[in-house]
């Protein structure tokens, strides 16, 4: 494995306090190129830091015999090198080029994903997504009009559920990860390039477009996801010391003082209101659910979804 690939995923790993001994770590893999590397990167890591890998790989039921045959390569793999591995099929209706095949499949990816975390304990699940993707999210974040939240798109490190995700090749282009596998073997999606879903298009006809007018176009959107991330650190940090001053939590009375909150600057007053509108529906939640049903599920980060 290419030392580049080792040397990042262990600085992200070590960042996040999972390169420690007993840390399990849950590798979603697809069998595609990013996966493959991201496991390899991660089995190379294990030995001297006492990690304890697994791996889980979904099978959404839209590619028929060409799906089950990644399952396959993903079993293989596995036994290769020593990785425990789980297999969900989500039995989804239809293919890949049916209207809404590309979010059904990624919330049915991520429900079992996460659920297969949870089980087994993971202190993370970690995602192979790359600089490319990066700069595809952004992209589609930016036709729908997002906000700075949305813009900064993916994280390396997020909360979904109550689930750590690890995203530790986020930033690597694709093209490094297909350079480091040297030959290995990978599943390839062969829907990946027809344009059946926004993502592909954008991946197909939009950033090459970019790309004659700036060779590092993917980078620089993804840099400027990275800097956009920094400013909403910052601003959702403010509102939350705002939203501290202005709330008034009195049973039965929970309400913000109008006055506090037209004082701050717009940007932070507006994260604050919706800090309180998401705290209020999660007390609503709570008082619906039965005492037996535990804590509701925790407010997804943006970030964590792509």
């Amino acid at each position: 494995m290419d030392e580049q690939i080792e040397n990042t995923v262990e600085t992200v790993l070590r960042r996040a306090n999972l390169l420690r001994s007993g840390a399990t770590l849950l590798v979603a893999l697809s069998g595609g190129a990013d996966s493959v590397v991201l496991l390899r990167a991660v089995c190379a890591l294990r030995p001297e830091n006492g990690l304890n890998v697994t791996a889980a790989h979904v099978e959404h039921g839209l590619r028929g015999a060409r799906a089950l045959a990644d399952a396959h390569f993903c079993e293989r793999l596995c036994a290769e090198l020593g990785v425990p591995l789980s297999l969900d099929h989500a039995d989804l209706p239809g293919d890949m080029r049916a209207p809404g095949a590309e979010t059904r499949a990624r919330e049915a990816r991520y429900r079992l994903l996460l659920s297969r975390a949870r089980a087994c304990r993971a202190d993370a699940l970690l995602l192979a997504h790359h600089q490319d993707d990066q700069a595809e999210t952004v992209l589609a974040r930016l036709i729908r009009g997002g906000g700075a939240q949305g813009l900064a798109g993916m994280r390396e490190i997020s909360r979904m559920e109550g689930v750590t995700l690890a995203r530790p090749l986020l930033s690597l282009p694709k093209q490094a990860l297909l350079k480091a596998l040297g030959g290995l073997p990978y599943c390839e999606d062969e829907t990946n390039a027809e344009p059946c879903c926004q993502r592909n298009r954008l991946r197909a006809e939009v950033l090459p477009l970019l790309a004659a007018e700036n060779p590092r176009a993917a980078a620089h959107i993804a840099r400027s996801a990275a800097l956009l991330a920094m400013d909403e650190d910052c601003l959702q940090a403010q509102a939350e010391a705002l939203l501290t001053v202005a709330r008034v939590d009195r049973p039965p009375y929970y309400y913000v003082r109008r006055a506090t909150l037209r004082a701050a600057p717009a940007a932070v007053a507006v994260r604050a209101l919706r800090a309180f509108v998401l705290m209020g529906a999660a007390r609503l939640q709570r008082a619906d659910a039965p005492t037996s049903a535990g804590p509701p599920p925790s407010v997804t980060d943006a970030s964590a979804l792509a």
